[in-house]
């Protein structure tokens, strides 16, 4: 049956049952300026180029922005019910991150030192002096976690520093009985080596993740139990 009135005033209890149905915006990550647009994988790239250096570790984009973000939720953390304010906030992050990249890269200008700071006063709620500070830190950590000379090219992935250092001891190489014997792979281990050449292959073809992630976790498995063996 249709309604003969279209244009009838709606009650509140309507408007209330309406509103509950709506759902919850989500929290959005904005993308980094200089956040690869391309595929899992580039052609021809092979596991050497995407190994970090020593002293980083590889982590996507998403992670990078998170870990540089960390100052900025200790100043101002994120409210969990007004969405609205929580991206305001996380997004200082974005646009600091893209003040540091050369204006020649981005494809749109980047904020000016006087609007940068003027957007970190009004949403963290810092005066002058220490927006001034805290724009400067974040220009220095960006540097430091994140250098452009280290970064991989056409790859998903960043570069981290590693800000945790390990004491180990040094290894006494007399102490363990070494066998002269020759150790022969078993067929487990001929196939663990077959399996990382298959996928060698799919990165190599830039293949979508679905496609090999079922051989990948049958070979880290295979891995981790020969690793413990």
């Amino acid at each position: 049956m249709t309604d003969k009135n279209p244009n009838r005033p709606v009650s509140k209890n309507q408007k209330k049952s309406r509103s509950k149905k709506q759902t919850k915006k989500p929290l959005k990550l904005v993308k980094l300026a200089n956040q690869p647009q391309h595929g899992l994988f580039p052609p021809n790239v092979s596991f050497a180029q995407i190994q970090p250096p020593d002293g980083f570790r590889s982590v996507s984009t998403t992670q990078a922005l998170m870990e540089y973000a960390s100052p900025i939720m200790d100043i101002a953390p994120l409210p969990t019910n007004d969405i609205k304010r929580a991206n305001e906030i996380f997004n200082v992050a974005t646009e600091i991150w893209n003040y540091t990249i050369d204006e020649s890269i981005l494809k749109e200008g980047k904020k000016s030192e006087k609007e940068m700071l003027s957007l970190i006063s009004q949403r963290l709620g810092l005066d002058q002096d220490k927006a001034n500070e805290f724009l400067s830190m974040m220009v220095e950590r960006k540097d430091f976690l994140f250098p452009d000379e280290v970064q991989p090219k056409g790859t998903p992935f960043m570069f981290l520093r590693k800000q945790v250092s390990y004491l180990i001891s040094k290894f006494n190489n007399e102490e363990p009985n070494l066998s002269k014997k020759i150790l022969y792979p078993n067929v487990t281990e001929i196939g663990l080596v077959e399996n990382i050449d298959k996928l060698d292959q799919y990165i190599a073809a830039s293949a979508d993740y679905g496609q090999f992630e079922k051989l990948l976790l049958e070979v880290q498995d295979t891995v981790f139990e020969r690793f413990k063996i």
